[in-house]
Parts: structure tokens; sequence; C-alpha cells
């Protein structure tokens, strides 16, 4: 069976003691996946204020990730967080390039760049964020703007600053699906991973898993994950629920299949 990842992103969203009361619901709901990372890989990005009780409560079967870092270690920064402390809290994974930061926080390809090479020199996975606009849909043009991004975002790395295939994994995320209700349909969401996958491959000459985010949640997740190209999905609202994030991690496919 193959490995697919299932990654939340709370996004600015759960106090410390809701946090506290999602884990305790997240970790019941997924005891039976202990010791099955090779079926399934869970990664909640939490916001740096609840990152220390839930990698506190959390159980073997889930990782804690943050949904943000800066590519400096130190300095007048102010509300950044530094690849060093994110190493010092020992969080595995950091969200990069993700639409929100581009757009509302002005992130452009050359900080994205940074951030990719700050997390990658310093050994922490990194999980890419790609995806056009809605305008860019229409247009036509979905494959080039994303091609684009991904030659962008690694420019100055090569597969030597890979050690394993989950160093460094794509989330394609059309921004005009996200938290908006419009899902961009499962045929075409397996086409743009496999053009991720190939222009990736092209660049450095590795394989790396690429997800599907993008309004996912426990009733169209099932059809996303079984298609070929996908390796797993990122979700937004649908993670902040438990329940529904339990759903989401089961589907796909029948642990044991």
């Amino acid at each position: 069976m193959k490995k697919k990842y299932i990654m939340g992103n709370w996004k600015m969203n759960m106090l410390p003691d809701e946090a506290a009361k999602y884990m305790e619901g997240i970790n019941r709901l997924t005891t039976m996946l202990k010791g099955k990372e090779d079926v399934r890989k869970i990664v909640l990005f939490v916001p740096s204020v609840d990152y220390y009780i839930a990698n506190l409560m959390k159980e073997e079967q889930i990782y804690v990730g943050l949904q943000n870092m800066y590519f400096k270690d130190k300095g007048a920064y102010t509300g950044e967080i530094s690849y060093e402390m994110v190493k010092a809290l020992n969080a595995e994974h950091v969200l990069v390039g993700h639409s929100e930061r581009r757009e509302i926080f002005k992130e452009d390809d050359s900080i994205i760049n940074e951030k990719v090479k700050a997390g990658l020199n310093n050994g922490i996975k990194v999980v890419l964020c790609v995806g056009e606009s809605e305008e860019t849909y229409n247009e036509g043009k979905t494959k080039e703007f994303v091609e684009k991004q991904i030659v962008k975002a690694l420019e100055g790395i090569s597969k030597e600053n890979i050690s394993n295939e989950e160093d460094l994994i794509i989330a394609y995320e059309p921004i005009w699906a996200i938290g908006t209700g419009k899902v961009c349909s499962s045929d075409d969401a397996d086409n743009m991973c496999k053009v991720i996958r190939d222009k990736v491959k092209e660049i450095l000459d590795i394989d790396v898993p690429v997800l599907y985010g993008g309004s996912v949640n426990e009733q169209n997740s099932n059809e996303i994950l079984l298609k070929e190209n996908i390796d797993g999905v990122l979700v937004g609202g649908a993670s902040l629920d438990p329940e529904k994030f339990a759903k989401i991690i089961y589907s796909g496919h029948k642990l044991g299949e």
C-alpha cells in the first residue's frame, strides 16, 4: 500500500486549551495508526503558541510542525520565528510559501527561496506550497505559472541538500479553492501533481511527495487520495475538527490493504 501524507493546517485558530482538547481527541481517534507510518504520516501545522502543548500531548503516530519560519538565525525581525528556534523546538516540519503568506504578508519568490534553503540546509523538512489564482486558472496558464513558482523556489538547491524524500514535500493548493468550498476536480488535481513531480524531477533529479490542498474535507478526500499522482492532502478548515480530520486520515485505502 502506498504511503499517504495527511497534513492539517490550523492557520490562526485554537487557543492552547483548545489545542489540548483537540490533541486528546485526535490521539484517541488515530490509536490504530501507531507503528504504521509506512501507510499514513500525520502532520499538524499549529500556531507557534500551541506548539508546546500540542507536541507535549501528541502520541507517536502524529507529528507537529510550524506554519512559518524566517531564513535568518536571529536578529531584528519582529514577530518572526528563526530556523534556529524551529530546531530548538525539535519541530521537524515547516510550511513555506502558503498563499496566505504570499498574498497577505507579501512574501515574494526570493523570500520563499531563502526559506526553503534555510530549512533544507538545517535539517528541517519543508512543505512548499504552490498554486495559481483564479484569474491564472481561467486564463489556462496554471501549468506554466506553477512550474515557474517551483523553479524560483528551488533556485540554488540541489539533491545534495535533500537526504531523503520527506525533506522536501510539495503541496499544490490552487488559491481559488482554499477556504472557498470550490474544489479542483480530482482529475485536474492529479494532473497538476504529476506536472509538479515531473518538474522537481527535472530540476533535482529526485522524486518528492506531492500533496493536494484546497477545500479538502471528509466528503471528497477519498476520491482525491485514490488518485495515482496525489501522495496526500494538506487540509485547512476540516483539520480543526478531530472527528472530521480522522475521517480524512482513514480515507483513500483501508489500512492493511
